[in-house]
């Protein structure tokens, strides 16, 4: 099969996602920091909880780095299971991603 330049997609495959505070509890606000993205591009945070789906971004530091906190708030509002996932290399694998329990 022949992959043309348009369909070819970067993996970062040394991109990190993490989300604090560690343990979040129900109202908590949350801050999702990352790193190993390419400087300057767009990252777009998907986060997928109990009850709804929302995502968010903005691009990532000179140095590869990227946090919420700069772009707004996320604010964990039912307990449960939720999952992250950062999006900059391709719009249907992500990057790096991080799951975790609000209590």
């Amino acid at each position: 099969m022949r992959v043309f330049p348009a369909q070819q997609t970067r993996t970062r495959v040394d991109a990190t996602l993490a989300v604090s505070p560690a343990s979040p509890s129900v109202d908590d606000e949350l801050t999702f920091t990352g790193g190993g993205f390419t400087p300057g591009d767009g990252i777009t945070v998907v986060v997928t909880s109990p009850y709804a789906v929302s995502w968010f971004g903005g691009p990532a530091e000179a140095d590869g780095s990227y946090s919420s906190s700069e772009y707004g708030s996320y604010v964990a509002l039912e307990a449960g299971g939720y999952k992250a996932e950062a999006y900059q290399s391709s719009d249907k694998k992500p990057d790096a991603s991080v799951e975790f329990t609000v209590a």
